[in-house]
């Protein structure tokens, strides 16, 4: 009975060594056959010239990662391979030629099966450096590709925008471009039923209502519960000044996150209408951002001002700033919204230089 069941025991521990040992092969075999169909991909890429910077840069990661693993491969037993490497010193050189005396059989045996250990341990550490020199290859030439490309960018020259014939197309274009948020819909929102608007109507009068309250009055709502709250506590005046500060800039940017819902669950945005709404938050934190900072370093009470100056020049100073960031602004929006169409780089040229101009007299 007990001989029986050690039988049964073996046998389940076999099976599982053998399960286990199935399991790793075929990890392995599907880790190959994955780092094959990522290099083949990246060397299709390498030798297309109109291959993306971002498609590139996304398979040398995936690369890099690779020859990581490969490169820790290389050093797999490598104690091992030295000794059975000083072994085979040990026995002498082998006999060569015909008049060569042969070695004794001991020694012929002993030779072969270090031989034959030495090849088993030597065939994947050579599978991993020929992997290694190949995806090493690769990272080298994706990042000659993009050196190269970002030199001729660099040594490009770009159409002046002073030019009076770039200025017709690129008002043409900018024209086209805004008229395209309203008109170009698609059919997705042609189509909508009023019963699909209808379920989204709470969530749009909810979004657009109550963003428009946090907007307009979060500041006057953030005084309010913060002074409600120093009532209790009198000590710590400049923690609650803070406070004030920063509630006084999340208000009304979750005001902007949920108008952004509202405009984009109303269908009666086109896909450019719909990239702008989604900028909304992004564009309500560099206003409300730089105003804070703007407030702490050139706050209108001088003991709060981080930079000693008269308050005209931190009055002047605040408005610059104001002035700089709604440029800033525009200039997001108008990219935003011109990017649809790939415009040429004069149109581009056009475009921007006003933004540049006025963001330069205010820093001036």
């Amino acid at each position: 009975m007990i001989s029986h069941i050690k039988a049964v025991l073996a046998g389940l521990i076999l099976a599982l060594l053998l399960t286990v040992g199935v399991s790793a092969q075929t990890e392995a075999t599907q880790e190959i056959d994955l780092w094959n169909s990522v290099a083949t991909r990246a060397e299709a890429a390498v030798a297309d010239p109109n291959s993306t910077d971002t498609v590139l840069e996304t398979l040398r990661s995936r690369i890099t990662t690779f020859r990581s693993q490969f490169d820790s491969a290389r050093g797999t037993n490598s104690d091992r391979i030295s000794a059975l490497r000083d072994q085979l010193d040990a026995l002498g050189p082998a006999p060569e030629g015909k008049d060569a005396k042969p070695e004794a059989p001991e020694v012929a045996k002993t030779r072969a099966e270090i031989n034959q250990q030495l090849d088993t341990l030597l065939a994947p550490v050579q599978m991993a450096e020929r992997d290694y020199l190949r995806a090493d290859g690769l990272i080298r030439e994706i990042d000659k590709i993009i050196r190269d490309r970002q030199t001729a960018k660099l040594l490009s020259t770009t159409p002046s925008p002073l030019n009076p014939a770039h200025w017709a197309p690129a008002l043409k274009a900018l024209t086209k471009a805004f008229g395209a948020m309203w008109v170009d819909r698609g059919k997705d929102s042609a189509t909508r039923t009023f019963a699909e608007f209808r379920d989204k109507l709470p969530i749009v009068i909810f979004s657009g209502l109550f963003g428009l309250l946090l907007l307009f009055r979060g500041r006057l709502w953030a005084a309010k519960i913060v002074g409600t709250l120093r009532q209790h506590q009198a000590r710590g005046l400049g923690i609650w000044r803070f406070i004030i500060s920063l509630l006084r800039i999340l208000f009304p940017l979750a005001g902007l996150l949920l108008l952004s819902i509202a405009a984009g669950q109303s269908g009666y945005l086109g896909v450019r209408g719909k990239e702008v709404a989604q900028l909304l938050p992004v564009l309500g934190l560099v206003v409300f951002g730089f105003r804070w900072v703007s407030e702490r370093v050139f706050a209108r009470d001088d003991e709060e001002a981080l930079l000693l100056l008269p308050d005209v020049q931190r009055k002047r100073a605040r408005l610059l700033v104001n002035a700089i960031t709604i440029v800033m602004i525009i200039s997001i929006i108008t990219d935003a919204v011109v990017d649809f169409d790939d415009p040429s780089a004069a149109t581009r040229a056009v475009i921007g230089f006003p933004f540049t101009l006025l963001i330069s007299l205010a820093l001036y």
